[in-house]
């Protein structure tokens, strides 16, 4: 289930979304989209 959370968050950054849009879009914290976005 991890995967596919890491999958969206790079999905919606390649698509414009900043980080806190994304975190609110997929309702996670916004350090774990800044630990999805810095393993690349």
């Amino acid at each position: 289930m991890e995967e596919g959370r890491e999958e969206a968050v790079k999905r919606l950054q390649k698509h414009g979304m900043d980080p806190v849009e994304i975190a609110e879009a997929l309702e996670l914290p916004l350090n774990t989209v800044f630990k999805y976005l810095n393993t690349e």
